[in-house]
């Protein structure tokens, strides 16, 4: 064999060398478990996570979202066997109502890390005890869930410190998840309905779907002078619910 050849075969194995090395080092620090379940073989720490979660937030929303953004309303209106919390009321005739919740994005964000915070912990534990079960050695502290919303998103940040050992160690002190949703964009519609509420005694719905079409928007007047509005995203198919009574009048004001 010729010398040219010799040094092009030792250059060979070692790229091949190389190579072996670099796929060694990638599954060493990013550690993979399979993930039960999932359509997946296998699942990073943060899809093991995020797919524990993710199964439980469509209906933490749909709690929050059916009834003005509290899983536990206390100004309410029960309308077709649900509570609806006001978002603006009075009880009096012919006067404006207040506001009962000014930040309603921020309430909303508290109530999905209160509900969150559990199922949180439970999903870490779970995820503890998947790696455990392959020789892994799992350190863990307590698990603290801040959820923001975001156009589009829901943003879910878990504060854990956490650490991974078997033949190297990582560690965590947080992880961020992310869920799309278009509930932020319909609660920002319902804050500017309550504002038009608070101020005038009623809003005009027609002009908010003209700027938004993907956007529909109903509105029920009841006897007692309340007002169920729903905003529902007709394509993401988020949803928001909540009550007003504002400029009310008496039963049978105006009749002869």
């Amino acid at each position: 064999m010729r010398y040219g050849e010799k040094k092009g075969q030792v250059t060979l194995y070692i790229i091949i060398a190389l190579a072996i090395i670099l796929v060694l080092i990638i599954f060493l620090v990013y550690p993979r478990v399979n993930l039960p379940g999932s359509g997946s073989a296998d699942a990073t720490p943060e899809e093991y996570l995020r797919s524990c979660i993710g199964q439980e937030i469509p209906l933490i929303m749909e709690d929050i979202t059916s009834q003005g953004g509290s899983m536990q309303p206390q100004g309410f209106i029960v309308y077709n066997n649900t509570k609806i919390s006001y978002l603006c009321y009075t009880a009096e005739y012919y006067k404006t109502c207040v506001v009962q919740q000014p930040n309603l994005i921020g309430q909303v964000e508290r109530e999905i890390s209160r509900e969150l915070q559990p199922i949180a912990t439970s999903c870490v534990k779970s995820f503890a005890e998947e790696y455990e079960s392959r020789g892994y050695k799992i350190s863990y502290g307590n698990t603290n869930v801040n959820a923001s919303l975001a156009l589009n998103s829901i943003k879910i940040t878990l504060n854990l410190p956490m650490t991974v050992t078997k033949d190297f160690s990582r560690t965590y002190k947080s992880i961020d998840l992310e869920y799309k949703s278009g509930i932020y964009e319909i609660l920002s519609l319902a804050t500017s309905i309550i504002d038009f509420e608070s101020t005038y005694g009623d809003s005009e719905t027609t002009l908010y779907m003209r700027y938004y079409p993907n956007i529909k928007i109903e509105k029920v007047k009841l006897s007692d002078g309340s007002k169920i509005y729903s905003i529902s995203d007709v394509v993401s198919k988020d949803r928001f619910v909540f009550a007003s009574r504002s400029l009310a009048w008496p039963a049978g004001y105006g009749l002869e």
